[in-house]
């Protein structure tokens, strides 16, 4: 027999192996190990060509390793000038005054949308127990900021942690 048509039939046993992979565990189900046993070739033959479709494989694995490199790098550079954009319309936006604007043919609106004040606890450490989180010491911020937005929060324990108010900057959206 030739060597090409013992590869080729090793080759399309081997191409409906993924059929007998478990999903959740990665191993090799009952029944495909006999299939290739089954297989009338010289131990040699099958040997070699196992060795050969190892030998692809692994090349289609280094391939397709440097193909997921680039295109996470393609992602992330698509996500910086993405960010960079979106700031720059944001900034035109707050330095021209406008709030919102719906593009001439109707594909979308760019708006400027506040967010919410949020704090920041420089010292959780000294704040009441009702606002901590352990281990290790965190600050509850949502319940504080709720509490101090009521007035339920003394200065004193303001001052003692640390906390400053950091007012909510508008973002650009887009619909």
């Amino acid at each position: 027999m030739e060597l090409y048509k013992i590869e080729q039939r090793i080759r399309d046993l081997l191409d409906t192996m993924d059929e007998y992979i478990d999903d959740e565990t990665g191993e090799v189900k009952d029944g495909f190990t006999e299939l290739v046993d089954s297989l009338d070739i010289e131990i040699k033959y099958k040997i070699e060509s196992i060795g050969v479709v190892i030998r692809e494989l692994k090349g289609d694995t280094e391939t397709l390793k440097s193909e997921l490199d680039r295109l996470k790098q393609r992602k992330a550079s698509m996500e910086r000038r993405a960010a960079w954009l979106v700031d720059y319309v944001s900034n035109t936006m707050r330095a021209l005054g406008i709030e919102k604007h719906t593009s001439p043919n109707g594909l979308f609106t760019v708006y400027l949308q506040k967010n919410p004040d949020r704090i920041e606890v420089a010292y959780p450490d000294n704040l009441p127990m009702k606002y901590q989180r352990v281990p290790p010491v965190e600050a509850m911020v949502q319940d504080l900021k709720r509490d101090m937005d009521s007035g339920q929060v003394p200065d004193s324990v303001i001052k003692k942690a640390g906390i400053t108010t950091l007012v909510g900057i508008k973002k650009v959206r887009f619909k």
